[in-house]
């Protein structure tokens, strides 16, 4: 007699099939959730481990129900913090019933803190937006009034095509996410796209190959403005322009975000609006809601789709001079941006900015000499910045710019800081200056050549310090 067994295999990866042995589906399910769940358990609170992690393969085939009845007794995913679901060749049908009931149990799981959503609408039945709302929410019980928010709080989409049915969907996960109605604090998506239902508001016209009438079609923008209540945000298509345009508007709500620290948006159709937009955001002199300023750390922009660096452009390097928070910049832009002008006058933010630790430009197009001397005179007076990548330049400046990089690695503004100071004892020199740079000739010319009072004898009285400095100094 045929019957269903819940199988489970060394990654952790759990799907319901057909089998014909006459085992109890029930006994072997539940010593099969038992076994993964005693290993999360061992490692649950061990902050040493990272996040327990469980897949959950749906197919056409899968039994649905008997997944969601396992969900439910606690018996499969009971300690499950971190939660895959994947559709390996086939897809179940995502508007059954059934599959709502899944996402529900999903929700409801009392551990779970990280979902994910991988290869999946890439057949025939996209992804509904729906059951992202209800994956983020839980079902009331006898003391609340409604769903009410569980403890993911990261949401990750992989290679999904989304769809929805109504403009309703959209807005319905947007205002549970704005509202704060979830735990929600990070979002990704990566390589996603929307099918032909879903449209985003192209302001330079391209990627548009919609030809239902545009102001019947679903808009996006309230979903992506909702994420400004969030603290990490990526969204990166695997091209540009997949996710098509956005308004101008959603980036100025975006850009002026008091709780985003992580920042990407790569893969929409920007325009110089919304590089005006991002620019106010990035200046620390411009302020929102009652004087509280940005608190980016950690920006990445992809700029293809503006032809020619315009006001937006350079608004960008001047806020990038006021600004105090940002650590990370990554900015891909066109060849038609590969002129001094607009580099130039990233080069000479650099030459002010206090917190900027890496800067990425990616371009097609190839780097000046003249654009690479710029960025090597802002980095003689520099000392944070420890790493840098022009595209793929690789002319003549391109050991002095690595020369300068790795003296920041080497701490040189704290040592140019401190210099003279009771901080820096001779020993501190030499154990945190000189020693890690012995290899390096360049490097330790520099910084004996900053402190050349490293070379005088050291004649204190002989205690247990200075037997430590006499063996560094052997060391060195």
């Amino acid at each position: 007699m045929a019957s269903r067994t819940l199988l489970s295999s060394p990654s952790s990866s759990w799907e319901l099939m057909d089998t014909t042995t006459t085992t109890s589906s029930t006994t072997g399910g539940a010593a099969a959730a038992t076994a993964t769940t005693e290993e999360e358990e061992e490692g649950h609170h061990n902050p040493d481990m990272m996040m327990e992690e469980d897949k959950l393969n749906l197919r056409s085939h899968s039994n649905v129900t008997k997944i969601t009845q396992q969900i439910c007794e606690a018996t499969l995913f009971a300690t499950t913090q971190s939660l895959t679901v994947v559709c390996p060749g086939c897809e179940p049908d995502w508007n059954l019933l059934a599959v709502q009931g899944l996402f529900q149990a999903v929700a409801a799981l009392p551990h779970l803190a990280e979902f994910k959503l991988h290869c999946v609408g890439l057949l025939q039945v996209a992804f509904p937006i729906h059951l992202l709302t209800t994956v983020l929410t839980r079902e009331s019980d006898s003391t609340t009034n409604g769903s009410v928010g569980n403890d993911i709080q990261v949401l990750d989409l992989n290679d999904v095509v989304l769809t929805a049915a109504t403009q309703e969907e959209v807005d319905t996960l947007a205002h549970v996410i704005s509202h704060k109605a979830t735990n929600l604090k990070e979002f990704r998506l990566f390589g996603c796209l929307a099918d032909d239902l879903l449209t985003h508001n192209n302001n330079n016209g391209s990627n548009n190959n919609n030809n239902n009438n545009n102001n019947t079609a679903i808009q996006m923008d309230p979903l992506w403005a909702a994420l400004a209540t969030l603290q990490r945000v990526e969204i990166d298509a695997v091209d540009d322009g997949l996710l098509g345009g956005i308004q101008s508007s959603t980036v100025q709500t975006l850009a002026h975000s008091t709780t985003l620290q992580q920042f990407h948006l790569n893969g929409f159709c920007l325009d110089n609006d919304c590089l005006v937009a991002l620019a106010e955001g990035l200046s620390n002199t411009n302020t929102h809601n009652n004087n509280h300023t940005t608190k980016f750390t950690d920006l990445s922009f992809d700029l293809y789709s503006v032809d020619h660096p315009g006001q937006g452009a350079f608004l960008l390097t001047d806020a990038l001079q006021s600004n105090t928070t940002l650590e990370k910049l990554h900015l891909s832009i066109s060849h038609a941006w590969n002129d001094d002008k607009f580099l130039q006058a990233m080069a000479a933010a650099l030459s002010t900015h206090c917190t900027l630790k890496s800067l990425i430009i990616g371009t097609c197009a190839h780097i000046r000499d003249t654009t690479a001397q710029a960025f090597c005179q802002a980095l003689a007076s520099n000392y944070v910045l420890e790493f840098l990548q022009l595209s793929r330049y690789k002319g003549p400046y391109k050991a002095l710019l690595q020369y300068y990089l790795k003296l920041n690695a080497q701490k040189r503004g704290y040592f140019h800081a401190h210099f003279g100071s009771n901080h820096l004892s001779r020993e501190r020199w030499i154990r945190e200056a000189l020693i890690p740079v012995r290899d390096d000739v360049d490097a330790l010319y520099y910084f004996l050549h900053m402190n050349p009072m490293m070379l005088l004898c050291h004649d204190d009285d002989d205690d247990d310090d200075d037997h430590e400095t006499n063996r560094m100094e052997q060391d060195l």
